[in-house]
C-alpha cells in the first residue's frame, strides 16, 4: 500500500473526537504533512489516481466479481475482464490494462492455466451432500469398529504408453520464436496400460496390477521381461481395451486384496473405499465381500477427486514422475528407439516407488478427511466469508466515478468525515455493480434464448425414494449385501421361472406340430395306397380281353348284325365294352410294346399305364402290361425253359413288369449319355418279386438306386 494511503488509515481508524498531529503521522510514515492533510479532508487526490482508467474502489469492486465467479467454477479469462473493465470505465481499455490489473493486485489474483471439469463434477461439489457423506462413513467406521490399519482404498489410473505430459522447457529463442521448434519429441504410442492400486491408512501400499492391452487373461512374455521375482511384486493381466472389466475386478478382489490383508480378517472388518464403476459393484464382487468381512463403502459419484485419497494426492504425482522417466529415456536413446510394453514397467516401477511412500499415503487420507476423522478439511471451501458492510448497502446509481467525485466535494464542506468517506466509497460500488450486473444480465438473457430454442423434454418422476439418502455415498454393509443379494435371488427365480414356462410352451407346440406331421403323413399314405389300388382297378376293368384271340379294339370293324350272328358270346363283349369306365389319364409308353427279357412265359407285352406318374417311363418305374406275346419254346429262339416256366404267363395276362432299358437315350448326373437298342421289361408279381428265376439281356444300373437289386442279381450283366 501506498505510504500517503497507509497515514491516511490510522488517521481514519482512531475513534472519533481523540487528537492527533498531523506532522507526527507525516514524520512516521515519511510523507509531506501538507499533502497528507490535504488528502486526508479530500481536497485533492492523488495525480495517479486521477490517471486511472478505474478508480481504486471499481478495482476492488472487480477483485470481488472475480472471486465470485471462480467460486461458481466459471474464472474468467482475459478477454472477459477486459470486457468487464471497459464497461466500468465507460470507454475501452486495452489488453496490457489487464496485466496491470493483475500486478497490483497479486495478493488477490493469480493468473493460470487450468484443465476443465465436467459439469457433473462441478454440480457434486456440494457441502450439504459432502457433510451426508462424512456423517454415513464416520457413522459405520464406529458402528463396526472400524481401525485405522483396516481402512483401504483402490482406483484406477490409465497411461499412455508414449505421451509425455506437459512440461516446461528451454528451447533456443531464434527457433521458437521463427515457430521452427516449439514442441518436444515423444513417441506417439496410444495404447493403454491401466494401473489399479490400493493403499492403507497405515501408509502402506498393496502390489499394483497393471492391465496391458491384448487379448483377455493373456500377458506376452516380452512385457513383463523386466519383472524380478523376489524384488517385484506386481501383478499383470490384459483386456482387449487395456482397462479393467467385471472378471479383472473380481480377479484383484480375490487374487491381490484377499491375500494381502488376509492378515486383518481376523481382528476386525475391512473398510474398502471405491468408486462406483461397474466391475466394483457387480454380485460377484459385493457377494465375495461379504463372506470375507470386507465392508464395500462406494464414494458419490462425480466426487473422486475431492474425495477418494488416490485421486487427491497420489496419482497426479504418479503420472508427472511418468512423464519424467519418459522424458528421460527419450533424451537418451535420441528418439531413435521405439517405445514398446517391455519398456512400460521399468519407467513405471521407478515412478510408483519415487511416489507411493508411507509420509505421502497418509497424507491422502487426512487430504480427505477419513482419517483422522475432519469434515472440515474437505467442507471449508464452501464457508461463506464474511462480506464488508460498507461494500453492500446502497441504493444509488452512477456511471462516472469523478463526476461523483466532484459532486460530493461541492456539495459537502468536511471531506475528512467518516460518514462522507462511507457515502463515496459507496456510490463506487454501486457504479461499479451496476455496469458488472449490465453484463451479467446481458450474458443470461443470450442463455436463456439459447435454452428456449431448445426442444422440452420430458424426465422421470422420482416419486418413491426407498433408502436414507447420504449424499450419494453407498455402504455396502452385511445386511444390505443379504437385502441385495435376496433381491437378485428372487429376481434370478422369477427369471428362471418365465423361461421355464415358455419352455414348457415351446414343447408342447413342437409336440403338437409332431401330432400333425404325423397325421398328415398317415394320411397321405392312405391315399396313395386308396390311390394305388384304384389304378389297378381301373386298368382291369378298361382291359377286356377275351381268353382266346386279339383284344375286340384289335379286330377289324363289323356290321352290328353280323357280329350279332356269333351266338350269345358277342352280346356279353358289347355290354361289357359299354359299362367298362373310361381309362385313366396315362403317359404316352401307353400301348407301346415291350420286349420281355426274363423266362416268365412272354415275349412281348404291351404298356398300358405308368404307376404313379403321368410322364414316360423310364428305368425302374412300374408299369402295367398286358402280355401280348408267349416266348416260342422250339427251334425257332433255341431257348431251353422248363415247361413250369413258360406255363407261367399266358397271352392277354394283364401283369406288372418293371422297366429295365429304354430306347430314348438320357444323361446320367455325371454326365455320360445311355441308350439302349429297344425297351424292355421284367414281370413282377404283388409282392415285388421277379416272376422269372433268370434274366436274359444287358439291364441298366439305374436299378440300384430304384431298389430293384434282386433284378440286378438275376441280369448277366448291367450297364
Amino acid at each position: 500500500m501506498d505510504p500517503i494511503q497507509e497515514a491516511i488509515a490510522e488517521i481514519e481508524s482512531r475513534e472519533p473526537g481523540d487528537e492527533f498531529s498531523y506532522q507526527a503521522i507525516a514524520k512516521k510514515y515519511g510523507v509531506p504533512r501538507t499533502t497528507l492533510m490535504r488528502r486526508h479532508k479530500g481536497k485533492n487526490e492523488a495525480y495517479g489516481v486521477r490517471k486511472l482508467s478505474l478508480h481504486p474502489e471499481h478495482e476492488a469492486e472487480l477483485v470481488r466479481y472475480i472471486k465470485t465467479l471462480t467460486e461458481r467454477r466459471l474464472p474468467p479469462t482475459r478477454t472477459m475482464v477486459q470486457q468487464f473493465a471497459s464497461e466500468l470505465a465507460g470507454k475501452p481499455v486495452s489488453k496490457t490494462w489487464v496485466s496491470r490489473f493483475l500486478r497490483r493486485h497479486p495478493n488477490h489474483l493469480i493468473s493460470r492455466s487450468g484443465k476443465a471439469m465436467a459439469k457433473e463434477r462441478t454440480k457434486a461439489d456440494s457441502g450439504a451432500k459432502y457433510s451426508l457423506y462424512f456423517k454415513l462413513l464416520h457413522e459405520k467406521m464406529k458402528e463396526y469398529n472400524i481401525q485405522p490399519t483396516h481402512i483401504f482404498n483402490m482406483d484406477k489410473n490409465g497411461f499412455q504408453l508414449g505421451r509425455v505430459g506437459r512440461r516446461k522447457r528451454i528451447f533456443d529463442r531464434r527457433l521458437y520464436e521463427q515457430k521452427g521448434v516449439r514442441q518436444a519429441l515423444e513417441d506417439g504410442s496410444t495404447e493403454w496400460i491401466t494401473v489399479m492400486a490400493c493403499i492403507c491408512l497405515d501408509g502402506k501400499a498393496l502390489s499394483p496390477t497393471l492391465i496391458f492391452q491384448g487379448a483377455n487373461g493373456a500377458v506376452q512374455s516380452s512385457w513383463v521381461d523386466a519383472v524380478q521375482a523376489g524384488e517385484h511384486s506386481v501383478f499383470t493381466t490384459s483386456s482387449p481395451s487395456g482397462w479393467s472389466n467385471n472378471d479383472i475386478g473380481l480377479a484383484w478382489l480375490k487374487g491381490v486384496f484377499e491375500r494381502e490383508t488376509r492378515r486383518h480378517a481376523s481382528t476386525g472388518y475391512r473398510l474398502l473405499l471405491l468408486d462406483g464403476h461397474g466391475s466394483h459393484v457387480t454380485m460377484e464382487f459385493i457377494d465375495y465381500c461379504n463372506n470375507n468381512k470386507i465392508l464395500l463403502f462406494v464414494l458419490p459419484p462425480h466426487a473422486t477427486h475431492t474425495l477418494q485419497p488416490l485421486d487427491v494426492c497420489m496419482f497426479k504425482p504418479l503420472s508427472n514422475a511418468y512423464s519424467t522417466q519418459l522424458a528421460g529415456y527419450l533424451q537418451d536413446s535420441q528418439g531413435l528407439l521405439n517405445l514398446t510394453k517391455g519398456d512400460f514397467f521399468p519407467l513405471f516401477w521407478r515412478s510408483w516407488s519415487s511416489v507411493f511412500k508411507p509420509p505421502l499415503i497418509k497424507r491422502s487420507f487426512e487430504a480427505t478427511g477419513i482419517q483422522p476423522a475432519n469434515p472440515d478439511v474437505v467442507l471449508k471451501k464452501f464457508a461463506k466469508e464474511a462480506s464488508d458492510s460498507d461494500s453492500s448497502q446502497s441504493v444509488l446509481s452512477g456511471e462516472d466515478w469523478l463526476k461523483l467525485k466532484s459532486i460530493v466535494r461541492r456539495e459537502v464542506k468536511d471531506q475528512s468525515s467518516k460518514d462522507v468517506k462511507k457515502l463515496q466509497r459507496s456510490l463506487h460500488h454501486i457504479a461499479a455493480q451496476n455496469s458488472i450486473l449490465h453484463e451479467e444480465v446481458r450474458g443470461l438473457r443470450q442463455s436463456l434464448a439459447i435454452k428456449e430454442r431448445r426442444p422440452k423434454q420430458s424426465f422421470t418422476l422420482q416419486l418413491d425414494e426407498d433408502e436414507v439418502y447420504h449424499g450419494g455415498a453407498k455402504l455396502w454393509s452385511p445386511r444390505s449385501e443379504l437385502e441385495k443379494l435376496q433381491k437378485a435371488e428372487k429376481a434370478k427365480a422369477n427369471k428362471a421361472a418365465c423361461l421355464c414356462k415358455l419352455q414348457l410352451q415351446k414343447a408342447k407346440r413342437v409336440e403338437q406340430e409332431r401330432g400333425w406331421e404325423e397325421t398328415r403323413k398317415r394320411k397321405a399314405a392312405e391315399k396313395a395306397k386308396r390311390d394305388y389300388r384304384r389304378s389297378l382297378r381301373d386298368a382291369a376293368k378298361a382291359i377286356q380281353l377275351p381268353q382266346s384271340g386279339k383284344r375286340k379294339a384289335s379286330k377289324p370293324h363289323k356290321p352290328a348284325t353280323k357280329r350279332q350272328k356269333r351266338g350269345g358270346v358277342a352280346p356279353a363283349v358289347v355290354g361289357a365294352a359299354r359299362v367298362a369306365p373310361a381309362a385313366p389319364p396315362r403317359s404316352r409308353h401307353e400301348r407301346t410294346l415291350v420286349n420281355c427279357i426274363d423266362n416268365s412265359g412272354a415275349a412281348i407285352v404291351e404298356c398300358v399305364n405308368v404307376l404313379r406318374s403321368k410322364r414316360p417311363a423310364k428305368v425302374g418305374d412300374r408299369i402295367v402290361v398286358v402280355v401280348k406275346k408267349q416266348r416260342n419254346f422250339g427251334p425257332e429262339t433255341g431257348n431251353s425253359v422248363s415247361i413250369g416256366a413258360a406255363n407261367k404267363v399266358r397271352r392277354g395276362d394283364v401283369r406288372h413288369a418293371v422297366v429295365v432299358r429304354t430306347a430314348k437315350k438320357w444323361q446320367r448326373p455325371d454326365g455320360s449319355v445311355v441308350k439302349f437298342d429297344d425297351n424292355a421289361c421284367v414281370l413282377i408279381n404283388k409282392a415285388g418279386e421277379p416272376i422269372g428265376s433268370r434274366v436274359s439281356g444287358v439291364v441298366a444300373a439305374e436299378l440300384r438306386q430304384k431298389q430293384w437289386s434282386k433284378i440286378l442279381s438275376l441280369a448277366p450283366m448291367h450297364v
